[in-house]
């Protein structure tokens, strides 16, 4: 299944994390679906189920919603829609703020978002940068590398996993950084594909592929 295809599905249930359904979080999925390849789509989406679930796993309040726009916008920067001249991640937190302007969000969620996003580059993120931004590179973090993959309930990853399937992400994902890098080589792209070992992480993840 494509992330396009997935895309009716979001508001399906996905036990036991609950699914935002308001018209800024579908919204947000739509400009997704619409700017990222597939498989840069649903490495969105399962980094919000990944995130969500280590949130209602440790019992952190977070709100959904605003977790939700963060994780289907985190790598919006790696696409045409929002590519510009600064490192990718603050590409994306632009476009992700202009984003929920467009909706009215309350200027908190958006400086919430923004930092989220920024910071999920980072080699880590702690608690005290708060719920969103903890749980945004928790997910994210799942997703890439595999960490904290074995607190995943086998058959939610699994239902995460058929309703996004990777398709191919490890190799077309390093291709997508390695890329990044070649454009900018002063923004941490390039300093995770020299220093800190992205592509042998992404390799060594416990997802097939």
């Amino acid at each position: 299944m494509t992330a396009t295809d997935a895309l009716g599905r979001l508001l399906e249930p996905l036990p036991p994390i609950d699914l935002p359904s308001d018209e800024v979080a579908t919204a947000a999925a739509s400009l997704n679906v619409s700017a990222s390849p597939d498989y840069l789509a649903n490495h969105s989406f399962r980094s919000f189920a990944w995130g969500a679930w280590f949130g209602r796993r440790d019992s952190i309040e977070f709100d959904a919603g605003t977790l939700w726009v963060a994780s289907v916008l985190h790598d919006i920067g790696l696409t045409e829609v929002a590519r510009a001249s600064a490192c990718f991640e603050v590409d994306g937190a632009e476009a992700a703020a202009a984003f929920l302007r467009r909706h009215h969000a309350p200027e908190e969620t958006i400086e919430t978002v923004k930092g989220a996003i920024v910071l999920h580059m980072q080699p880590a993120v702690s608690p005290d940068e708060g719920p969103i931004a903890f749980l945004l590179d928790a997910g994210v973090s799942c997703d890439v590398s595999g960490r904290r993959y074995e607190e995943l309930e086998a058959g939610f990853r699994d239902a995460v996993l058929e309703r996004f399937p990777r398709l191919d992400f490890k190799r077309k994902f390093t291709a997508l950084i390695a890329a990044e890098a070649d454009r900018k080589p002063d923004c941490l792209a390039a300093t995770y594909m020299t220093e800190y070992g992205l592509p042998q992480r992404v390799a060594a993840a416990p997802f097939a592929e």
